[in-house]
């Protein structure tokens, strides 16, 4: 994860595919950008940018799950 100058937070995530998932994905319309891309048809690459805003709402919420869990400890 990055925080960029505007203040935004860019998440980047990766997971293994399979070829054949990768061959279905494309042959379904999917189409490579530079932030969502299948890479040698075995992963799968993309970014999420979210709003500081919104990124709080997922640190928050996320507190109050573990919070939760704590509780039932």
């Amino acid at each position: 994860m990055i925080v960029t100058p505007a203040g935004e937070y860019q998440m980047h995530f990766t997971r293994l595919i399979d070829p054949k998932e990768a061959e279905k994905m494309r042959a379904e319309g999917f189409i490579d950008t530079v932030d969502n891309q299948i890479i040698r048809n075995r992963i799968w690459f993309s970014v999420v940018v979210l709003t500081a805003e919104a990124f709080e709402a997922i640190v928050w919420c996320r507190e109050q799950l573990d919070a939760r869990r704590q509780r039932k400890r």
